[in-house]
């Protein structure tokens, strides 16, 4: 507790002494409030929207077919959570939403990059190749 103020003292002296250390922007000040009722169902939902395609489309069997159309509808998803995003201000749940959709939209990319079987994924259009062996 003695060193708990000297400390605190000693960060309000280096933050007060630094230019811009407080934003003024009307857009750092939207982290004060709360995701109202409906948006946030809005989020869980698209978050379970992302879940459930991520595991049909992008799992453990996959087909190019499929990413294809996982790539196209993360694609919507991040549309839509850039409105919800514009409607709510800065808030966890939404920031948490575009970063799961911006992993998924990774995740998807590199499986179509890399379309050899490896590890713990196939894909299925390359199935054959491996039964023939």
């Amino acid at each position: 507790m003695v060193f708990a103020r000297s400390a605190a003292e000693h960060v309000t002296d280096i933050v007060a002494n630094q230019e811009g250390a407080i934003p003024d922007s009307t857009e750092e000040k939207e982290y004060v409030g709360a995701l109202w009722l409906g948006m946030r169902a809005e989020v869980a939902r698209s978050r379970a929207k992302l879940q459930k395609l991520l595991w049909e489309q992008a799992g453990i069997v996959r087909s190019v077919k499929g990413l294809l159309r996982c790539q196209s509808e993360i694609e919507a998803l991040q549309r839509k959570a850039k409105g919800i995003r514009e409607l709510t201000g800065i808030q966890q749940e939404v920031l948490e939403l575009q970063n799961l959709i911006t992993v998924a939209g990774l995740i998807t990319d590199a499986a179509l990059l890399r379309r050899e079987n490896v590890g713990g994924h196939f894909v299925k259009e390359n199935l054959s190749e491996l039964c023939a062996v």
